[in-house]
């Protein structure tokens, strides 16, 4: 939905050396904190010269190099600096280079919603307020579904074998097939029984019997 540095941003609690933390970075960035979780774990050989990094990062706007500390341009990352350039890093582009960007947001989201109505909203509540829940209960999805041009006995069978399948998926799978059928991998607060159609109406998941030809696949 959101990275979780906006949602702290309009709860009012910035703290920017929690962004220094590889662990809430993998929240803004996850390919870079796998790339800096590199940096951490493997040796970066006598004076840094297996990567040859240096003390910067990049712009994302006009890609100039920035400097992480004074001089940081001619300062290798070495086995002894390595966390400080991690942490530096992270803190950089978590915070530094979208600060003023973050507090433009914070202004327009409190013109309609005042910090008073959410202060007490955990990171997590907001998310989820904002962006539906995360977590797909499977349960509550078949429980919600609809079916249409099946006869007694293959509906059934048919079912029993879909839903015995969606059983062996993980959420991550689960949200990718419901991100598939209905654009997003997220469910209202209701859950499954208060999805709604791009126009505001209830629409519950359907699964629906299509004509087949063996030899031109689903069709109608």
């Amino acid at each position: 939905c959101l990275s979780r540095s906006i949602f702290n941003a309009l709860l009012g609690k910035v703290n920017p050396e929690d962004y220094a933390e590889i662990r809430k970075f993998k929240h803004v960035d996850t390919e870079m904190a796998s790339s800096l979780q590199f940096v951490l774990d493997n040796d970066l050989g006598e004076g840094g010269e297996l990567l040859g990094l240096f003390f910067t990062a990049t712009h994302e706007v006009n890609f100039s190099e920035v400097p992480l500390r004074p001089g940081g341009d001619s300062i290798p990352v070495t086995n002894d600096n390595k966390e400080e350039f991690v942490k530096a890093k992270c803190h950089y582009h978590a915070y530094l280079a979208c600060k003023n960007q973050l507090e433009q947001v914070r202004k327009g989201f409190y013109e309609v919603i005042p910090l008073s109505w959410i202060r007490f909203f955990t990171v997590d509540e907001l998310e989820t307020f904002m962006c539906g829940l995360q977590t797909i209960d499977l349960a509550d999805w078949k429980a919600h579904s609809e079916t249409r041009g099946f006869s007694s006995y293959i509906k059934s069978l048919t079912l029993h074998r879909f839903w015995q399948i969606m059983a062996t998926y993980n959420q991550e799978q689960l949200g990718r097939i419901l991100q598939f059928c209905t654009g997003t991998s997220r469910l209202p607060l209701g859950g499954f029984a208060e999805l709604e159609s791009q126009r505001g109406q209830k629409a519950p998941f359907c699964i629906q019997k299509v004509a087949y030809d063996d030899s031109k696949g689903p069709n109608g």
